[in-house]
């Protein structure tokens, strides 16, 4: 290109810089998201190939219910392209946390295949020990050392994992992650045996594992190809392999497994025919024994007629003797009942007569001392009061003075007061019950600042207790007399007693003599009524013999007929079935890999589609609004002899240096910030090592070229009409309409308008292109925006806009329809608890396509196996 176009092209450039802008953003946001999310996709698909190759994983999984032998191994072997063979056990247990029953997939370490990648700890060494999922683990809590304990109603139950185990409880040694499991949500791990979902999975050692459950053989075995060997997983080089070899293993598992079958239901006919031989044989030993036993019967009914007669006269012998005794007896029971309340009198004179004794005692001691209390306290309190009137003498004689009158008063007060009070205390301590009867031994009074009428008062009360001393000793008298009436009595009541108790023995002894006497002509009676019974009884016992052993021979028949039948029942669910051979993209980690990849690429096709329209839109109307402003510019340079094709290439140049810059930006972009964010936040979902980002050489050039061809093709559109027209049309510049009156205002209503709105309805009448370039623009940002959040919102809220609660709730209830009214009473205690439920049976289903492996779900009405409810918490 000639200097002088470069110079007009950045120019052209500066003066519409925000039309170039436009443009340009356009194509990097496009260029980012298609080539960002392309890159971080083909980063994810690196990433899990190479957790394929770090673990040494499987490319196969060879299954059989009926169980793989050597022979299989060996048929598996031989197969071309198949590397190694390595068998394996896997069960599937529930694992109790808290009050909730998970389901966990229990396998066998094994050597060179399916290497587990150790998190934390170690791996199992012994048959106690297990390495669980770090997703799990991390979930519920569990650390290194923990107990991880398996339960389940019957360990021996059909399809319970526990049945294959030799420990129902292990010690957690190591945290683990394995490529079988790529994804770091414990609830994308695919469906257990039972139709629930895995929450996590454990490795144990191959000897935890109880071979004979087995019969010997292995329920899976992992499968690697030499020739799948250093082949990109999600290459269609590895899927033609894949599917090769896949077809093969199904092909030779066809006859083993049909002849497997046939050889078990072979061996389980002829065992269920032997058991109906020994069957036949027990009915007819039984119907003989029954005839025999009958007829011994007959015999003895004979004899137990003889001996009926005799016991009827027995049993009236008896009834005297009983009627006899009851009489005596009920006799003696009055007499007891007699004496047991002379008894009762008795004792109660004896209680009255100690605490007599005792209260007696205690009032001699305190009639006997409390004289010299009164005679001490008296001699005392008569000193104090003849201190206070030596006090008065001394005063009035002029010996002391008011002060010191007054401070040996109130000194020898305290003293009395004191003396008062001490006396109280010892006389409510040593004399209580004389206490209690004169009250005014407690009640002698206080000093108080009137000494003289204390004098006075206090010896009136030393008066009173002459009285006291007195009154003690009558007190004492009459408690003796109740002490002697007391006596009186109960030696009366005694006397009493020990007559009723004589003339008591006299009458047991009698009739203890006339009940020997009738016992022993009921023994002799009875003894012969037993010499009797004793023949008839040991023909009974025989008989009775007899018909215990038949009973046994008959329950072991019946056992023996219902056992036959639970044979005839397992026999007839075995079924033809056939290997079930899985690739790595059945697995429960690709399963959710490739749906987030699907997805992903499915967003990077829409989202990088809507910005790729919107550029187009956005140049379009960029490129029309610069043309038809250069307008007269076109015609001065067509007037001095520049070609068509000379001014269209400098347009064209505009375009091609938009998009060049506009995809260099969007490398940048879609490099360092779009495959940065999504793959941080995919990977984040997924344990797969870090691997070197990918970057697209060829996805960038034909994506550049893809934008160039279609955003030059828009500006070739545009720029063609208007360089068709002639230098001298082109010189008179763009004509408008405003030379002559328009339509509309030729309207009433357009007078009415304001001059402002005339003006403003008119510039867009005259310049449409700037319109619908400004319309353009902000329609196509507003559409994005409104894209984003409506497909965030969509993806969102689908699955429960669609299944409600069968797809959003907080608890699965699930239970067994045996157990009797469960389904009510759950009900109920949900009903109570306000919850929302609906009640329904799940079960997960294998999907084995090549072209969209994976699992589906399926929840349907109640049925008669186990269903569960789905509670959302209100």
């Amino acid at each position: 290109m000639k200097k002088a176009r470069v110079i007009e092209l950045f120019a052209n450039i500066r003066s519409t810089m925000v039309s170039f802008f436009s443009i340009t953003m356009f194509v990097a946001l496009g260029a980012a998201l298609f080539l960002g999310i392309r890159w971080a996709v083909d980063s994810l698909r690196g990433a899990t190939d190479a957790a394929f190759v770090q673990n040494s994983f499987h490319d196969f999984d060879v299954s059989f219910p009926y169980g793989l032998d050597e022979q299989d191994i060996a048929a598996i072997e031989a197969v071309d392209g198949v590397g190694s063979v390595t068998p394996g056990y896997v069960a599937y247990v529930r694992n109790m946390i808290g009050d909730t029953s998970l389901s966990v997939s229990v396998r066998s370490l094994t050597d060179g295949v399916d290497v587990c990648g150790l998190v934390e700890g170690r791996l199992p060494a012994v048959a106690d020990e297990v390495a669980l999922s770090t997703a799990y683990a991390d979930q519920y809590g569990i650390a290194i050392g923990d107990t991880f304990a398996l339960v389940g109603d019957d360990p021996d139950a059909e399809g319970s994992g526990m049945a294959y185990l030799n420990t129902s409880a292990f010690e957690v040694v190591g945290l683990v992650s394995n490529p079988t499991y790529l994804s770091a949500a414990t609830g994308t791990l695919g469906p257990a045996q039972d139709g629930s979902s895995l929450r996590g999975f454990a490795y144990v050692t191959q000897d935890a594992f109880k071979a004979d459950a087995f019969q010997g053989r292995w329920p899976c075995a992992y499968v690697r190809a030499t020739t799948l060997d250093g082949v990109d997983t999600f290459s269609d080089e590895y899927r033609a392999e894949a599917s090769r070899i896949k077809a093969e293993l199904v092909s030779i598992g066809e006859p083993r497994a049909e002849a497997r079958y046939d050889a078990i239901r072979a061996e389980a006919d002829a065992q269920i025919a032997e058991g109906q031989s020994k069957i036949d044989e027990g009915e007819k030993l039984l119907e003989d024994a029954h005839e025999q036993i009958a007829q011994g019967e007959t015999a003895l009914t004979d004899g137990e007629k003889e001996i009926a007669s005799a016991t009827t006269q027995l049993e009236t012998g008896e009834q005297t003797y009983e009627q006899t005794k009851e009489q005596g007896e009920t006799m003696l029971g009055t007499m007891r009942e007699s004496l047991a309340k002379l008894q009762s009198a008795y004792d109660a004179a004896n209680e009255a007569l100690d605490a007599n004794l005792a209260r007696v005692s205690a009032l001699r001691w305190e009639v006997a001392n409390v004289a010299d209390e009164i005679n001490y306290f008296s001699l005392v309190v008569n000193d104090k009061i003849g201190y206070f009137e030596k006090l008065d003498e001394e005063l009035t004689g002029g010996k002391i003075t008011q002060e010191e009158y007054s401070e040996a008063q109130r000194q020898t007060s305290e003293e009395i007061n004191s003396l008062i009070e001490a006396a109280r205390e010892r006389i409510k301590a040593n004399f209580p019950a004389i206490a209690e009867r004169f009250p005014e031994l407690l009640s002698f009074p206080l000093v108080t600042v009137d000494v003289p009428s204390w004098i006075a008062t206090a010896r009136g009360k030393l008066g009173e207790y002459t009285g006291v001393v007195s009154g003690a000793n009558k007190m004492l008298a009459d408690a003796e007399a109740d002490l002697s009436r007391v006596q009186g009595e109960a030696d009366s009541l005694k006397s009493q007693l020990d007559n009723g108790w004589q003339q008591y023995y006299d009458a047991d002894a009698r009739f203890q003599q006339q009940l020997a006497e009738a016992r022993e002509k009921l023994e002799d009676g009875r003894r012969q009524i037993d010499e009797g019974k004793d023949t008839i009884a040991e023909k009974s016992a025989e008989i009775e013999e007899g018909k215990k052993t038949v009973e046994e021979k008959s329950a072991e028949l019946e056992q023996g007929k219902e056992q036959l039948e639970e044979a005839r029942a397992q026999v007839d669910k075995i079924i033809p079935m056939s290997w079930v051979v899985s690739d790595r993209f059945t697995t429960g980690g690709m399963v959710v890999m490739s749906s987030v990849i699907t997805l992903t690429e499915n967003v990077r096709t829409v989202m990088a589609s809507l910005f790729v329209i919107v550029g187009l839109l956005v140049c379009y109307s960029a490129i029309s609004r610069i043309v038809h402003e250069q307008v007269t510019q076109i015609g001065a340079k067509k007037s001095l002899g520049m070609r068509t094709g000379e001014i269209m290439a400098g347009y064209l140049a505009y375009t091609a240096l938009a998009v060049v810059i506009g995809m260099v930006a969007g490398v940048i972009i879609g490099r360092f910030v779009v495959e940065q964010i999504l793959f941080t936040s995919l990977s984040a979902n997924f344990i797969i090592p870090e691997v070197t980002r990918a970057v697209g050489v060829v996805d960038t050039l034909a994506f550049g070229a893809f934008e160039l061809v279609l955003l030059l093709g828009i500006t070739f559109f545009v720029c063609r009409s208007v360089l068709k027209r002639s230098a001298i049309d082109l010189l008179a510049g763009e004509q408008t309409a405003s030379a002559h009156q328009r339509f509309y205002e030729r309207w009433g209503i357009w007078r009415k308008l304001p001059l402002f709105t005339q003006t403003l309805i008119n510039n867009c009448v005259n310049d449409p292109r700037r319109v619908f370039a400004t319309i353009v623009g902000v329609a196509s940002c507003t559409a994005l925006i409104v894209t984003a959040i409506t497909m965030d919102g969509n993806i969102r809220d689908s699955l429960t806009s669609h299944f409600g609660l069968i797809y959003e709730f907080d608890a699965t209830v699930t239970y067994k329809p045996e157990m009797e009214d469960a389904d009510e009473k759950i009900a109920l205690e949900l009903d109570a608890m306000g919850c929302t439920f609906a009640q329904c049976m799940k079960t997960m289903l294998s999907l084995d396509d090549e072209d969209a492996p994976g699992y589906v779900t399926i929840d349907v009405p109640k049925d008669e196996e186990q269903f569960s409810t789905l509670v959302h918490m209100d």
